[in-house]
């Protein structure tokens, strides 16, 4: 029975109704050592008696086990694993060793877990109830973490319990959390009383539980010191920490020596009683000496494990062992492990030596390389950084330092990993490897850090490779005209070209090839110049290569030449066959970029609402996965979207966040765009003034760092809110300034936008002619958007000329395609206008994309293409029956109640846009 945590309790006992009526939840219980945290796990799972739980514990020993303590909670439903989509379960098994294989993805271990307990929780409600999550490994914690993060529908409760450490990726997440404190004085008086051996004052209660601050595990340890705790002056205050611990020492030093060493045996071990008795003979001991240790009431001993008291027991004993004593016993676990038992064994082994250690450096090194294929980073880090300080030779040492650095930045641990890379730089002089090191450097300034410092890195390791490996100096420079990109660095992205225009005859590497051409076309489009024809060249035949790579990271390349054509055939498909194969793969770190380019695709067609659900989604995950660079982009983007829909709230908060981390890490093409959003909102609401000061701002700023992509520039808008406000000659500038860029450009897009503005700043047959061109142009592009635009001005132009019977056809398709889009302030104004020709406006309800939210517009659009509930929910890393909770709200919301009434409806919703 549990004294004075009725609170909590409570709060358990929620969770785990919940849990039983497909109400999924969890729960983070924190506090320091000896609180009851452990105490309330088995209070709930005595209380879920008819849940089946699933335990796992973190240990200190195990830490460095990657996926150690998910196998502890998986393992009595892994029979499950084939019940799951194929690339998860694969996932999954690879890293719990149970099948052959790699993951490239930290994330995809996350999302296949989920998908395992979603299949078990069908069966019998689930309860997980993880215990000093503080100690996990950190793969373990993050799969963790991400399940409880995504968990809404199922029949699971998740209890978690970790002291209040930062820097634990489970007390650092952002789950429901309930610290323990200490008990109040009434239940403190309970406890010692009901432990107390003789009877305890009022006084030395109050005063107890003024120096334990109501810690129950104190108080239990002290309820065996009355008599002299009685006697003790008042004015000395009692340590209770290192009292509670030195009861625990006290209690070591009686014992045996072959107990003291039995004991040891099991603290290194997490209590294998198995591994003790094969180690014991070494330190001239027994397991049977445990006996003593138990009759101490140090630990308690079951069929094959010995439980400690509590973690502090286990600490003691390991920090009152001698150094020596220590190393034999590490020395003694590592030979006594089975063979295939090898992760625990280099640990353990490691811990065994002093100073340099060939055999140790060689273990740790497979133990790396392991984790890796299995996408355990955060262990790989550690492991390889341990190998690389036993490694005497220097070669050895650097490659062990770079690959610890490579693996702590894919573990998302950008601090750590910088030192390590140095370490590796220093001792080398390999120029490959220097490159490859650098290669890393880059991208971590590139996705989370300066991309100043990305641009600096990029270049100089490319000038040192490219004599001697042209093709890794084309990666490199490739990556370095991403930097540019996202830094709007026209000037600077065109002196790269010219590089990579040398080095593209002395490639070995078709797909390098490829993405060289594509990111010298990237380079002068954006700088405004001729490069159009590479893209498209380039784009299509990385379109049509069966041999490209694996790796997730190098992904985001073949989409991004989509983004840059804007035309209706070219490639499209590569965006979506890219997003499927990573939504499969469960690469949640490169998921994130792609989602980027796929939403910046949909909001420049007729997609707006697949353009939000896949920028919030890619929001999400770039502040889980630390990538602010995609985080800025993808909050301009959202942000302009917003403001073209007349969301003045949104679209402002977005932008603002934009532009301020845009400016911390220098990604000055989120701060563009955010700028852009902000002139469009107030163009939308009809702040004609306003827009005027956004859109002139942004032209001087697009100036000043040379960006020279017509794509960027706000001229059309700029000269429609010029005319708003009666300064027709500057508007007229405007127009015939942007043209001229339109047209060196030649692609379609501009060009409508283009000769749109030259016929706002004209008259008569001339206005006429190119209202004419510019429709003629929006054929050939896929922007709803500005074709609607282009129709409300040429409809608005003829009512004014009191041709209102011809007028009609084009307002009446304008307000149809803002209405679509969801542009509301641009749909009124249409309405308004078509009224005007004595027309009463037709406007349509809110389609079946705006009824619903982002993540039930995505779920609903893969049931109605075919997707069963099980694929839909491993490509949105969401549980079958949190697809399910969202369908029901959409059946709901559209009035149906079937599949084949959701397919209807979004075909319908389909139709409509085209």
């Amino acid at each position: 029975m549990l004294i004075g945590r009725d609170a909590e309790q409570s709060a358990v006992a929620q969770l785990i109704a919940g849990a039983r009526i497909g109400r999924s939840g969890v729960l983070v219980l924190s506090g320091e050592a000896g609180i009851g945290k452990t105490s309330l796990l088995e209070d709930a799972a005595a209380r879920a008696d008819d849940m089946q739980a699933l335990w796992a514990a973190g240990s200190a020993a195990e830490r460095n086990v990657s996926f150690g303590a998910l196998l502890q909670l998986l393992r009595p439903v892994v029979h499950l694993l084939d019940k799951i989509p194929q690339p998860q379960a694969q996932a999954l098994g690879v890293a719990l060793a149970m099948r052959e294989g790699k993951t490239n993805d930290r994330f995809a271990v996350g999302a296949a877990t989920l998908s395992l307990l979603s299949r078990c929780a069908e069966e019998r409600p689930l309860l997980l109830l993880v215990d000093d999550a503080h100690a996990l490994d950190r793969p373990s914690a993050d799969a963790v973490v991400f399940v409880g993060r995504r968990l809404v529908a199922d029949r699971v409760a998740m209890l978690v319990a970790t002291r209040d450490e930062p820097g634990a990726a489970v007390f650092d997440a952002d789950l429901p959390q309930v610290r323990l404190g200490g008990l109040g004085l009434a239940p403190a008086s309970e406890l010692l009383r009901r432990h107390a051996k003789q009877r305890v004052t009022e006084d030395l209660i109050t005063r107890l539980h003024a120096e334990t601050a109501g810690n129950p595990l104190a108080l239990l340890e002290l309820a065996g010191e009355i008599d002299s705790l009685a006697g003790a002056s008042p004015h000395i205050p009692i340590p209770v920490p290192e009292r509670v611990a030195r009861s625990f020492t006290r209690r070591i030093e009686i014992l045996s020596l072959p107990a003291q060493a039995a004991l040891l045996l099991a603290a290194i071990t997490g209590g294998d009683l198995a591994v003790v008795a094969a180690a014991a003979e070494d330190l001239d001991t027994g397991a049977a000496h445990l006996a003593e240790a138990e009759a101490a009431g140090l630990l308690t001993i079951a069929a094959d494990r010995v439980v400690f008291r509590h973690p502090l027991v286990r600490s003691g004993v390991y920090a009152a062992a001698p150094h020596a004593l220590r190393r034999r016993a590490h020395r003694a676990v590592a030979d006594a492990l089975p063979p295939r038992d090898h992760e625990r064994r280099a640990w353990h082994l490691a811990e065994s030596v002093i100073g340099f250690d060939k055999e140790a450096a060689a273990a740790l090194d497979r133990v790396g390389d392991g984790a890796m294929d299995r996408s355990a980073y955060d262990v790989a880090a550690t492991a390889n950084e341990r190998a690389a300080l036993l490694s005497e030779d220097h070669t050895q040492r650097a490659r062990r330092f770079f690959a610890a650095g490579e693996s702590a930045w894919l573990a998302g641990q950008v601090e750590r990993a910088g030192p390590l890379l140095r370490h590796s730089a220093r001792l080398t002089s390999d120029v490959v490897m220097l490159a490859d090191i650098d290669a890393v450097r880059g991208n971590m300034a590139l996705r989370a850090g300066s991309l100043e410092d990305a641009r600096a890195i990029f270049s100089d390791a490319a000038s040192r490779i490219a004599p001697t490996d042209p093709d890794r100096a084309v990666s490199l420079l490739g990556d370095l005209v991403l930097v540019h990109f996202y830094l709007a660095a026209a000037a600077g992205a065109v002196a790269v070209a010219a590089t990579l225009d040398g080095l593209l005859p002395r490639l070995t590497s078709d797909l390098t090839r490829s993405r060289g051409d594509l990111m010298v076309g990237v380079a002068h489009v954006l700088a405004g110049d001729h490069g159009i024809d590479r893209i498209r060249s380039a784009v299509l035949r990385i379109a049509a290569s069966d041999h490209r790579t694996d790796d997730p990271r190098q992904r985001t390349w073949e989409v991004l030449g989509t983004l840059f054509l804007r035309e209706s055939d070219t490639g499209r498909d590569l965006i979506a066959r890219t997003l499927e194969d990573l939504r499969q793969r469960g690469a949640l770190g490169t998921l994130s970029t792609v989602l980027f380019y796929a939403a910046r695709d949909d909001a420049t067609t007729e997609r707006w609402q697949d353009a939000v659900a896949k920028y919030q989604e890619a929001i999400a995950l770039s502040r889980e996965t630390g990538s602010t660079t995609d985080l800025v982009v993808c909050l301009a983007g959202l942000s302009w979207l917003q403001g073209r829909m007349g969301l003045a709230g949104e679209c402002v908060a977005n932008a603002e966040e934009a532009m301020r981390l845009g400016d911390r890490h220098r990604v000055h093409l989120g701060r563009i765009w955010a700028m852009y959003a902000r002139g469009d909102l107030a163009l939308a609401v009809g702040d004609a003034a306003v827009a005027v000061e956004r859109f002139t701002e942004l032209s001087a700023e697009l100036e000043s760092i040379g960006v020279g992509d017509v794509d960027l520039s706000p001229g059309p808008e700029l000269a429609e809110a010029l005319l708003r406000v009666g300064r027709t000659e500057e508007a007229r500038d405007a127009a015939t300034a942007y043209a001229e860029k339109a047209r060196a450009k030649d692609q379609p897009w501009p060009l409508a936008r283009a000769e749109r503005a030259l016929a706002l700043t004209s008259h008569g047959d001339d206005a006429e002619r190119h209202f004419e061109r510019a429709l003629a142009h929006h054929e050939s592009a896929l922007d709803a958007y500005e074709d609607a635009r282009t129709r409300l001005a040429h409809g608005a132009v003829l009512r004014r000329r009191r041709r209102r019977v011809a007028a009609r056809p084009y307002l009446r398709s304008a307000v149809e395609i803002f209405d679509r889009l969801g542009a509301e302030p641009w749909a009124g104004a249409a309405a308004g206008e078509l009224a005007a020709t004595g027309e009463t406006p037709h406007r349509r309800g809110a389609s079946a994309a705006e009824m619903l939210t982002s993540q039930e517009l995505q779920i609903a659009r893969m049931l109605g293409a075919g997707k069963t509930t099980r694929e839909a929910a491993a490509a949105l890393f969401l549980s079958p029956k949190t697809v399910e909770y969202h369908l029901r709200h959409a059946y709901t919301k559209l009035g149906i109640h079937t599949r084949a009434e959701l397919a209807l409806v979004i075909a319908d919703s389909r139709s409509a846009r085209r």
